[in-house]
């Protein structure tokens, strides 16, 4: 991110907006909140913030919670859009002869 200053794109997208990682668990919270504002600046039309309800991180699944700073963002500039995960149906498998 600290090297998107005095950048802009006309599109941004931001995944991992969670809490534990959008502010990371162990910095300084004013610092990280400067940093998510210098990101979101970086958009000129369209951002994209996501953020997921499960993520495996060090090799365990964790719930995870939206990031204090997405509920900053006044009502009139964002859109919310739930996107649930789709069940994926297995084909059957073809037996081997062999």
């Amino acid at each position: 991110m600290h090297a998107a200053k005095g950048l802009e794109f006309s599109v941004v997208f931001w995944a991992g907006c969670e809490a534990g990682i959008i502010p990371w668990k162990d910095a300084d919270m004013e610092e990280e909140e400067q940093l998510f504002y210098v990101g979101c600046t970086r958009a000129w039309e369209k951002l994209f913030l996501t953020c997921a309800g499960r993520r495996r991180l060090y090799g365990r699944l964790s719930t995870m919670v939206e990031s204090p700073f997405i509920s900053r963002i006044p009502e009139g500039l964002a859109g919310r859009t739930v996107v649930r995960k789709k069940k994926v149906q297995r084909r059957a498998r073809q037996l081997s002869l062999f």
